[in-house]
């Protein structure tokens, strides 16, 4: 029963002063759900960024990830410590394990662990293809709420995401918009798209993964693409445009990361 933002900022690469000050222009700007990982090493600035927005803390979703340091039960333990310390928070609303390691159940254990105690809302993973997904599901109490990985209009991952549906685990997109490898605002269908309904080639793209209700987490530097990446809630594409977008799919990650 909790509830969370189809969109949210992602902060990969964010540091110091411009992490907190980017951050704080992201809430500013409507969002709601900022993510981070331990990995990152920002979750002091993005802590220190919402307590100057004076937004009410239950109204920030705030996920963050276990990593390779932390890979066994006690570290993890440790490690969440750590970042509700870091965050300056009394409770992290979703924290994932970065990607599978040889003992990713012990530390979903201790994931599980603090959720029971509250001191975690909701758990899940990270990078996680169908295989590890259900080998985790053998060992686990708690069915992963979320799995983050690479989703675009290019590698929507359909198999995988209709493995996580079945167990009603949501997909969640990191690099939504190809994170520059690709070249959007030049491509002819998300041109054409794009003037159709009066938007960005961003914003189509992003708006066909929530359609597909895959969740995204785009980043940005910009001010101005903040907003952009955030307005799309105005508009549907129908069904013929979203079977074109779907053709789009080469079924081939852009990161190498699977």
């Amino acid at each position: 029963n909790i509830k969370l933002p189809m969109i949210g900022y992602g902060t990969l690469n964010l540091k110091g002063r411009e992490c907190e000050e980017l951050v704080l222009k992201a809430l500013n700007n409507g969002y709601r759900l900022i993510d981070t990982s331990r990995m990152y090493d920002n979750e002091v600035e993005i802590g220190r960024a919402i307590k100057k927005s004076n937004i009410k803390r239950e109204d920030i979703f705030i996920i963050t990830k276990v990593c390779s340091l932390d890979n066994s039960y006690d570290k993890t333990l440790k490690a969440i410590n750590s970042s509700l310390i870091n965050l300056d928070v009394d409770y992290i609303d979703l924290v994932l394990i970065q990607e599978p390691y040889p003992n990713s159940s012990d530390m979903f254990r201790a994931l599980e662990e603090y959720c029971f105690m509250g001191k975690i809302r909701s758990i899940g993973v990270s990078n996680y293809d169908e295989k590890y997904f259900e080998e985790l599901l053998d060992e686990c109490n708690i069915i992963p709420a979320i799995d983050q990985v690479e989703a675009h209009v290019f590698f929507r991952q359909k198999d995988l995401h209709e493995c996580l549906t079945n167990y009603k685990t949501i997909m969640q997109a990191w690099g939504p918009l190809t994170s520059g490898i690709k070249d959007l605002s030049s491509h002819i269908t998300l041109n054409k798209l794009a003037k159709k309904y009066n938007k960005t080639e961003y914003q189509i793209c992003l708006r066909y993964l929530i359609q597909n209700n895959i969740m995204v987490i785009p980043g940005t530097k910009k001010e101005e693409e903040m907003i952009e990446n955030i307005n799309i809630f105005d508009f549907n594409i129908d069904d013929e445009d979203m079977e074109i977008l779907s053709n789009l799919d080469d079924n081939t990650s852009l990161f190498r990361w699977y």
